[in-house]
């Protein structure tokens, strides 16, 4: 994600994860004012489903019409991210849960005009 340097509010920091982390760049050919935000993945166990969160980052980022706004809502959704992660265990999810949440991600990203509010509770 391109960005003004001045969109990233001072002392951001992005969370990094069992499967992803983000990098900032300076592009060839940009001046100082720009800045991109890699998202890279760290673990490739985690394409699916890094992919269907990419997805649906990008989706909610385009409507968002301030920068700012969308940086900082780019950053509370991979904490959110980094959470689900770290919730389930050191190594991310298990080969099963990968692909229940991939149709998950998937039922969401096609009924974009429903919320749909997903808890997880541990026995």
């Amino acid at each position: 994600m391109r960005i003004h340097r001045h969109s990233l509010a001072t002392g951001m920091t992005f969370p990094d994860s069992n499967g992803f982390e983000v990098k900032r760049a300076v592009l060839p050919g940009d001046d100082e004012k720009y800045l991109t935000l890699q998202l890279i993945l760290t673990n490739h166990r985690f394409q699916d489903i890094f992919t269907a969160f990419v997805e649906d980052i990008s989706a909610n980022i385009a409507s968002i019409p301030v920068e700012s706004d969308a940086v900082q809502f780019m950053n509370s959704r991979l904490r959110r991210w980094q959470l689900f992660l770290e919730r389930n265990g050191p190594d991310g999810l298990g080969e099963e849960s990968q692909s229940g949440f991939l149709k998950l991600a998937i039922l969401m990203c096609t009924h974009k005009s429903t919320q749909i509010l997903v808890t997880h509770r541990r026995i």
